[in-house]
């Protein structure tokens, strides 16, 4: 009965009591669930969970019965705030299982910790190795912020104090020491919208900037007490909003040059 009692809150009992789609609807794609709940409420976390659960396991069935394994039309959990949901069962081996079958996670989470916290520090591990692509927009857990600086990698360089070596403009010994490429430093002073990407085997590290959704173009002639009051009307399949990027285009990191 205390494992019932969540499901007597009205917001519960509305969700678990009618269905407004198939599940089986999602593998036919597109198709777009989103999941509105009050953040404040550990029950809504719990029934959450247990939809995500459902959800994925349906959809890995779904692509077993497929000739290729895959499903035809990818499938994209996003998962905000996933520190705060309870530790879905054999994700760290669930999470690389429905990569070959089309289906992708997406996790935001405001620190490592709150991994460790969840599925302990060699799980949570785990999971993030899983995880391809790493975009940090900012952190202040002073691990996390160490963690990532080291998943960045490192670069040698001349010291600075090997000018102390010598007389004038004249060294006579050089000495060469090991920096972190991203050093925490850098970590703690993001502008809005500024990232670093990491992307798994690729070799590459990528500082870019991402513009806010309101402040795109098809914002400014609106007027609206906050962007929350902004409703899409933009066919997101419309060429106007593609970009191709050139073939002849040199692939760059940021860290490759000044410009």
């Amino acid at each position: 009965m205390t494992k019932l009692s969540v499901f007597n809150e009205v917001a519960m009992r509305l969700i678990t009591s009618c269905n407004s789609f198939e599940i089986s609807k999602i593998a036919d794609g597109p198709i777009a669930i989103f999941i509105d709940y009050r953040d404040e409420l550990r029950a809504h976390y719990e029934v959450i969970s247990l939809f995500v659960q459902d959800a994925y396991q349906f959809l890995i069935r779904q692509a077993n019965d497929k000739p290729n394994g895959k499903l035809d039309a990818p499938v994209y959990f996003i998962l905000d705030e996933f520190g705060n949901f309870p530790a879905l069962k054999d994700f760290e081996t669930t999470i690389s299982a429905c990569a070959g079958r089309n289906i992708f996670f997406i996790l935001i989470i405001q620190s490592y910790a709150q991994l460790n916290s969840v599925y302990g520090a060699s799980v949570a591990e785990i999971i993030r190795d899983n995880l391809n692509v790493h975009v940090f927009f900012g952190s202040n857990n002073p691990s996390t912020l160490e963690a990532f600086s080291k998943e960045c990698g490192q670069r040698t360089r001349i010291s600075p104090l090997s000018a102390l070596n010598g007389k004038g403009a004249d060294i006579d010994t050089y000495h060469i020491e090991t920096i972190p490429l991203v050093p925490k430093s850098m970590l703690l002073h993001f502008h809005p919208g500024e990232c670093i990407i990491t992307e798994a085997n690729s070799g590459y590290i990528m500082f870019s900037k991402l513009e806010r959704y309101y402040l795109c173009d098809e914002f400014k002639d609106l007027k609206l007490a906050s962007e929350k009051d902004y409703r899409c009307n933009v066919n997101p399949f419309d060429k106007r909003y593609t970009y191709v990027l050139p073939k002849d285009r040199k692939r760059r990191s940021f860290f490759d040059g000044d410009d």
